[in-house]
């Protein structure tokens, strides 16, 4: 994802996906059965997912962190088995 410029769209699809995952098992799990809110509401009262996107980082700073991530993974030793 790093080499092919997509990193940051990753990210935010993985993240969205994991909060989505997160509230359904809240909504599933803790709500009282009385409370007879779709899910679609519950987030609605909470608010989630109406908070406006933050700036994407520019073309610097993307290409910055890249050189960071390529960098920290060349030095990244594996340590072999026994040794």
């Amino acid at each position: 994802m790093i080499g092919a410029g997509q990193l940051m769209d990753f990210l935010e699809v993985f993240d969205e996906k994991q909060q989505h995952n997160e509230l359904w098992e809240f909504y599933i799990h803790k709500l009282p059965p009385w409370d007879e809110r779709t899910f679609e509401q519950f987030k609605h009262d909470l608010k989630v997912g109406n908070k406006p996107k933050g700036e994407r980082p520019t073309k610097e700073q993307l290409e910055a962190t890249i050189k960071d991530s390529y960098k920290i993974m060349q030095n990244f030793e594996i340590e072999k088995e026994g040794g």
